[in-house]
């Protein structure tokens, strides 16, 4: 590969070119921006609460509703990253807010013995419940307090710094910034990306047993 070469193939790798790609459709400025509100979203993590996938030095916060179509369309595209990469470590931030039943169906999984498992029949049987389409778990009535706020406090970090849509995933870079991105990608997409996960502590938080 001749010098010209290298210089148009190696930025295609870096985080910052992976970013413009996230960002294609907005003004240049925002892609300074979205660095700034990731610092200030991964200075809020230690409020979520998580159950994990994985105990790998490779952290990736997940924020989803279990009714959210373009939150399963990730789940899939990203299952065979994870399978591949045994030093990603999954935190997934359930929030209860789309549909009626989403916050009943959130509440099942953190409650149940095994969120984990719960969470992976849900999403690998998105569409299929007596509720309707949505994630394939049935909505629980008796929510307890404790979830309730966990509910709350995952959503606010949405809410408060205006991230208009799910997935959000957010993770520490390697070029030693917080990343952050929200709606669905591809396969391909999220591949290249995760390959520039940091390992180390990041984010914080309270896992769910």
């Amino acid at each position: 590969m001749n010098k010209t070469n290298r210089t148009l193939f190696l930025p295609f790798y870096r985080l910052a070119w992976l970013l413009l790609c996230v960002l294609m459709l907005m003004p240049d400025a925002r892609a300074a921006d979205s660095r700034a509100l990731a610092a200030t979203i991964a200075s809020q993590l230690s409020a979520t609460t998580w159950f994990k996938e994985g105990d790998g030095q490779k952290i990736v916060y997940f924020f989803f509703d279990p009714n959210c179509p373009h939150c399963n369309e990730a789940y899939e595209r990203i299952k065979p990253i994870l399978a591949a990469d045994r030093d990603i470590q999954m935190r997934y931030v359930p929030m209860g807010v789309l549909l009626p039943s989403s916050a009943g169906k959130a509440a099942a999984i953190m409650q149940s013995a095994d969120p984990l498992a719960a969470y992976h029949r849900m999403e690998d049987g998105y569409g299929f419940s007596s509720q309707g389409d949505g994630g394939a778990i049935e909505p629980i009535k008796n929510i307890s307090p404790n979830t309730q706020k966990a509910l709350d406090a995952n959503y606010a970090i949405l809410k408060n710094n205006h991230i208009p849509g799910m997935p959000l995933i957010v993770f520490q870079g390697d070029d030693g910034k917080p990343f952050m991105m929200f709606g669905a990608k591809s396969a391909e997409f999220y591949r290249k990306l995760f390959a520039h996960i940091a390992p180390g502590p990041f984010g914080g938080g309270h896992s769910i047993p």
